[in-house]
Parts: structure tokens; sequence; C-alpha cells
């Protein structure tokens, strides 16, 4: 005698004209950017200024998912690489002089070894026959530094951009990234960190 086997438990159907299931599918979080960048640290940059930040990082061989001043040999804060990887894109050279090339951390008026007298520019720009120093801002620089002091900075930079005009054998000094211009490479648009550039190249 036979015993019957149980039978299988028939797979749910649906009805005519119900959607078919799909399974739900969630998509994981990326890592990196489009640039490769860390967006915990980049992410809220404007799109233009991570491009250039990731083209400096990889021109210095630097890792792209940490700050750029946190490494011992750091390449300086994130809006300094922004206009480092800009004028790189420009076919500016690194180190080169002129009729196209541009400096980092460059000493003017003897550097800081020199005592209420000296100074370093984030960037000293070559272009044809002019020296242009680029002073890189951020918000330490304006009103609303966070440990204070804003005003006084603001007058010891301007004070400073008259010495190296004056007796450093500089041409045009052009701010960029002013906490009174909304901080641009920082904050955007796009079009206004171009803008930048532009703003040196026509000094």
């Amino acid at each position: 005698m036979s015993i019957p086997l149980p039978r299988k438990p028939r797979l749910p159907t649906r009805t005519h004209g119900e959607p078919p299931v799909k399974a739900e599918v969630k998509r994981a979080e990326p890592g990196v950017d489009e640039f490769g960048l860390d967006p915990g640290i980049f992410g809220r940059y404007p799109r233009k200024s991570r491009q250039y930040c990731a083209l400096a990082l990889e021109f210095l061989k630097m890792p792209k998912d940490v700050t750029p001043s946190s490494l011992v040999f750091g390449g300086g804060t994130i809006p300094e690489m922004v206009m480092f990887g800009g004028l790189l894109a420009r076919g500016y050279v690194y180190n080169g002089g002129p009729p196209k090339g541009f400096a980092f951390q460059r000493d003017v008026l003897g550097g800081r070894a020199i005592a209420g007298g000296g100074a370093v520019e984030d960037i000293v720009v070559y272009r044809a026959g002019r020296v242009i120093a680029v002073p890189v801002q951020s918000v330490f620089h304006g009103v609303d530094n966070p440990f204070g002091g804003g005003l006084s900075k603001i007058y010891s930079d301007r004070e400073q951009q008259v010495r190296v005009l004056s007796r450093g054998r500089v041409d045009a000094v052009v701010p960029v990234n002013e906490p009174e211009r909304g901080s641009v490479l920082e904050n955007g648009p796009d079009a206004a960190v171009d803008h930048e550039f532009t703003r040196i190249e026509l000094a």
C-alpha cells in the first residue's frame, strides 16, 4: 500500500490586471563622489570646486579621503586646493614662471622668518609680464571668525596687501574666496567659482 506524498504548496498568483510584484532593491550609498572625493569631507562644496580640488590632489599625489590640511606635509586648505587645480585646468604650470605659471605658498617680503614684515602668499600667478599675488581667504579672514578678532584680521590682511604691492615686486593682489563676497569657492555657484580665475587673469 502506497502512502501519498503531501502536495507542494501552490505559489501565489496574481489576478488579471495586477502589476507584477518587484523585489525592492536598495541602492548602496556611494563611498566617493564623481571625482573620487569623500562626500563626508568635500560634499558641501560646489561641483566646480570639487572638480578642481580633485585635479590638484591627483597632481600632488595626495589622498582624496582626508582634509588636505590635516596631512603632515599638507596641501593647504580645500579652497587653496581648488585654486591650485583650477589653475592647472587652465594650462598654468606649477612652479613655472611667465608667460603662464604659478607657485604655491611662495615667500614674499622675506616670508614668515621676518617678524612684522614677512608674508607667505597662498598662490603667486605669473601671467605674461605680470606677477599676481592671490591670498585665498576663508571664514577665519572675516568678521565671523570663530576664534574672534575678525575685524583686526581684515585690517591686517589689507595692510599686508599694501606692503606686498609696495615692496614685494608684485604687480597686483587679488584676494579670492573672501567672506564678504560669499566665500564662493565654498558656497558657489559654479559660475562664481570660475569667475575667481577671471578676476586673476584680468588683474
